[in-house]
């Protein structure tokens, strides 16, 4: 399962609070069960590989990550893709993705 979220800072101190965000979520990828490859990309583009829908989900619902989620407002705006894979896929094929969505 891949997992790809593009971040808009348009908020005051924004990228302060995102870099925050990012730290702290980036200390939780390690230690998180099913988490394949993590990548990140100009922009505040991320790109998250799963082995399961169950361990994306184990991972977006809790900890730092939950809480970036619930203050993305503070920062700017999200958009985000999940969908299924068969291979790790290139940044441009998944920038197309995110801009289909």
């Amino acid at each position: 399962i891949a997992s790809t979220t593009q971040i808009y800072v348009t908020r005051p101190f924004g990228t302060i609070r995102l870099l925050m965000y990012i730290f702290r979520v980036r200390r939780q990828h390690a230690r998180t069960p099913g988490l394949v490859k993590y990548d990140f990309h100009p922009g505040w583009r991320t790109l998250t590989i799963w082995e399961s829908t169950e361990a994306l989900k184990a991972f977006r619902n809790s900890g730092a990550h939950l809480e970036a989620m619930r203050n993305t407002a503070k920062i700017g705006r999200a958009r985000t893709a999940t969908w299924e894979v068969t291979h790790i896929p290139t940044w441009p094929e998944v920038i197309a993705t995110l801009d289909g969505a």
